[in-house]
């Protein structure tokens, strides 16, 4: 029986990295430096299939030595901090990287690896989306992520539903979106604060938030969805 980090996958001619019932293992797909799968891929697709932070380290070695990748979705695979700090890294250190879509999203890379990512966002000129949904982020994260932000000016899309911050912040986002004009939609589903956010978001952002308690302007909503852009 394959291991879960030693999923079987394959890569098609268009180019796409995914899981697969026959050919080799991640492993060896990663491990090997085959010039075709370098200069070739566009697009890794392994989701939902708990590589952790040990593949995501070998995932990141891949990426450093690619140019061409696109896409990178790793949504629930049980990445924590140092498989973050691994892909940040690699992102960072590769200069000819035109990624502009990377999903985390229903990992576990907390405040810490919250913290690498928000320096690779700094410095990244091609990053356009980027989901970091229910990775258990608290407002330390956000101060990082906000940091990183104000640097930013090429993301458009940033996904925080599902999260652990609260006031505090959604507060230091709103901040930074005063300095970073890049951004065009903000979603902050499921995360509790009653911060007078219409004075908070002084940008041209969409911002969407869809959670069990949320004030704006002393009128609280419950259990509905708010958006709009903010003036």
């Amino acid at each position: 029986m394959v291991n879960d980090t030693d999923i079987l996958v394959m890569l098609d001619n268009a180019g796409h990295l995914r899981p697969s019932e026959r050919g080799m293992t991640l492993r060896e797909m990663v491990r090997r430096d085959v010039r075709k799968l370098i200069d070739g891929l566009v697009l890794i697709d392994i989701r939902w299939k708990k590589i952790g932070d040990t593949m995501a380290k070998e995932l990141a070695d891949l990426l450093r030595k690619c140019s061409k990748v696109y896409e990178l979705d790793l949504r629930d695979n049980l990445i924590g901090c140092i498989g973050c700090m691994e892909i940040s890294k690699a992102l960072a250190q590769n200069h000819s990287c035109c990624l502009h879509t990377l999903n985390l999203s229903g990992n576990k890379i907390a405040d810490l690896g919250a913290a690498v990512l928000s320096s690779m966002i700094a410095t990244n000129t091609s990053l356009t989306h980027l989901d970091l949904s229910g990775n258990k982020l608290e407002q330390q994260a956000m101060q990082g992520i906000g940091g990183g932000l104000r640097g930013n000016s090429t993301l458009h899309t940033l996904i925080l539903d599902e999260n652990y911050f609260s006031d505090d912040g959604a507060i230091e986002l709103g901040w930074a979106l005063s300095y970073n004009h890049s951004l065009r939609k903000l979603t902050l589903c499921g995360n509790v604060t009653c911060a007078p956010l219409s004075c908070v978001f002084k940008s041209s952002c969409f911002l969407c938030l869809c959670t069990s308690a949320w004030a704006r302007g002393g009128e609280v909503a419950f259990g509905s969805i708010l958006t709009g852009s903010i003036p």
